[in-house]
């Protein structure tokens, strides 16, 4: 979903609309009997760029020393009952 501006050439002529702001995706769209009400439901660009952000980091990497001190505490405290 964005907003378009016609950019005009001197000659007269448009040239092909450019957006002039992207707000975001259309999710779904409301139909009635099968009929499309042009109706719809628009997820906003800044939800779909924070996404996407996302997939560029990587997932942290697990702490594997605390797990395994954890282990051992686990360990102890079952030995000593």
């Amino acid at each position: 979903v964005y907003l378009e501006d016609g950019l005009h050439r001197r000659d007269g002529a448009t040239d092909a609309p450019e957006p002039q702001l992207i707000a975001g995706m259309l999710t779904q769209q409301v139909e009635l009997g099968g009929e499309n009400l042009e109706i719809g439901i628009v997820t906003q660009a800044r939800f779909i760029r924070e996404t996407v952000a996302l997939l560029d980091v990587p997932p942290p990497a697990p702490d594997i020393k605390a797990k395994v001190a954890g282990a051992f505490a686990t360990d102890t405290a079952a030995k000593g009952r």
